[in-house]
Protein backbone atom coordinates (compact mmCIF):
# COMPACT_ATOMS: atom_id res chain seq x y z
CA UNK A 1 0.00 0.00 0.00
CA UNK A 2 2.80 2.53 0.96
CA UNK A 3 4.59 1.69 -2.22
CA UNK A 4 1.79 2.00 -4.51
CA UNK A 5 1.00 5.82 -2.88
CA UNK A 6 5.08 6.87 -3.40
CA UNK A 7 4.71 5.49 -7.11
CA UNK A 8 1.47 7.51 -7.50
CA UNK A 9 3.09 10.84 -5.58
CA UNK A 10 6.31 10.78 -7.51
CA UNK A 11 4.35 9.79 -10.93
CA UNK A 12 2.15 13.62 -10.33
CA UNK A 13 5.90 15.26 -9.42
CA UNK A 14 7.11 17.20 -12.72
CA UNK A 15 11.12 16.93 -10.29
CA UNK A 16 13.10 14.65 -10.38
CA UNK A 17 13.39 14.05 -6.46
CA UNK A 18 16.92 11.39 -6.65
CA UNK A 19 19.04 13.72 -4.92
CA UNK A 20 16.68 14.78 -2.59
CA UNK A 21 16.02 11.49 -1.44
CA UNK A 22 19.75 10.66 -0.68
CA UNK A 23 20.66 13.53 1.15
CA UNK A 24 17.72 12.57 2.98
CA UNK A 25 18.86 8.79 3.83
CA UNK A 26 22.27 9.83 4.03
CA UNK A 27 21.55 12.44 7.05
CA UNK A 28 18.98 9.48 8.38
CA UNK A 29 22.45 7.08 8.26
CA UNK A 30 24.57 9.93 9.09
CA UNK A 31 22.09 10.69 12.51
CA UNK A 32 21.76 7.06 13.13
CA UNK A 33 25.50 6.36 13.76
CA UNK A 34 26.28 9.61 15.48
CA UNK A 35 23.18 9.16 18.06
CA UNK A 36 22.63 6.00 18.19
CA UNK A 37 24.24 5.20 21.92
CA UNK A 38 22.65 8.71 23.17
CA UNK A 39 19.42 9.19 24.26
CA UNK A 40 18.52 12.17 22.09
CA UNK A 41 15.69 13.59 19.78
CA UNK A 42 15.65 15.83 16.44
CA UNK A 43 15.13 19.69 17.57
CA UNK A 44 14.24 21.93 14.63
CA UNK A 45 14.98 20.66 10.95
CA UNK A 46 15.36 23.04 7.91
CA UNK A 47 15.95 22.31 4.55
CA UNK A 48 17.07 23.95 1.43
CA UNK A 49 16.81 23.07 -1.76
CA UNK A 50 17.93 24.40 -4.93
CA UNK A 51 15.76 23.70 -7.96
CA UNK A 52 17.11 24.27 -11.67
CA UNK A 53 14.61 24.78 -14.19
CA UNK A 54 15.13 23.77 -17.97
CA UNK A 55 14.86 27.24 -19.34
CA UNK A 56 18.00 28.15 -17.05
CA UNK A 57 16.02 29.92 -14.30
CA UNK A 58 16.83 28.86 -10.04
CA UNK A 59 14.52 28.57 -7.32
CA UNK A 60 14.79 28.17 -3.45
CA UNK A 61 12.55 26.25 -1.23
CA UNK A 62 13.41 26.73 2.31
CA UNK A 63 10.80 24.55 5.01
CA UNK A 64 11.44 23.98 8.61
CA UNK A 65 9.44 21.60 10.76
CA UNK A 66 6.12 23.54 12.21
CA UNK A 67 6.44 25.59 14.82
CA UNK A 68 10.24 26.71 13.72
CA UNK A 69 10.32 30.65 15.10
CA UNK A 70 11.74 32.93 12.59
CA UNK A 71 14.52 33.61 14.43
CA UNK A 72 15.43 30.16 15.34
CA UNK A 73 15.23 29.45 11.47
CA UNK A 74 18.38 32.30 10.63
CA UNK A 75 20.36 30.47 13.86
CA UNK A 76 20.34 27.42 12.03
CA UNK A 77 21.24 28.99 9.36
CA UNK A 78 24.00 30.92 10.62
CA UNK A 79 25.27 27.95 12.50
CA UNK A 80 25.40 25.55 8.99
CA UNK A 81 26.61 28.59 7.20
CA UNK A 82 29.88 28.34 9.73
CA UNK A 83 30.20 24.65 9.63
CA UNK A 84 30.06 24.51 5.95
CA UNK A 85 33.10 27.94 6.40
CA UNK A 86 35.32 25.29 8.44
CA UNK A 87 34.78 21.85 6.35
CA UNK A 88 35.80 24.22 3.23
CA UNK A 89 38.52 25.86 5.44
CA UNK A 90 39.82 22.89 6.51
CA UNK A 91 42.19 22.01 2.98
CA UNK A 92 42.40 25.89 2.34
CA UNK A 93 45.19 27.81 2.12
CA UNK A 94 46.75 30.39 5.38
CA UNK A 95 45.39 33.51 3.69
CA UNK A 96 41.66 32.07 2.83
CA UNK A 97 41.31 31.23 6.18
CA UNK A 98 42.95 34.49 8.05
CA UNK A 99 39.86 36.44 5.48
CA UNK A 100 37.50 33.86 6.99
CA UNK A 101 38.20 34.29 10.26
CA UNK A 102 38.11 38.05 9.08
CA UNK A 103 34.78 37.23 8.17
CA UNK A 104 33.45 35.50 11.01
CA UNK A 105 34.61 38.92 13.45
CA UNK A 106 32.69 40.93 11.32
CA UNK A 107 29.45 39.19 11.58
CA UNK A 108 30.22 38.80 15.37
CA UNK A 109 30.74 42.67 15.99
CA UNK A 110 27.67 43.90 13.46
CA UNK A 111 25.73 40.91 15.46
CA UNK A 112 26.95 42.87 18.69
CA UNK A 113 25.93 46.15 17.39
CA UNK A 114 22.59 44.49 16.59
CA UNK A 115 22.15 43.54 20.06
CA UNK A 116 23.42 46.65 22.04
CA UNK A 117 20.96 48.86 19.28
CA UNK A 118 18.09 47.11 21.08
CA UNK A 119 18.88 47.46 24.05
CA UNK A 120 19.61 50.61 24.36
CA UNK A 121 16.12 51.38 22.47
CA UNK A 122 14.27 49.43 25.39
CA UNK A 123 12.84 52.22 28.36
Amino acid sequence: MLKSTLATTEAKLAIDLTTLNEVVSDLTDALESSFSDNDAATGDVMALVEVLHADGKRGLRVVASKGTRRHVRLGLLQEAEIAETGRMAAGMSKEFKDNIDELKAAREEASAVKTDARTSEQP
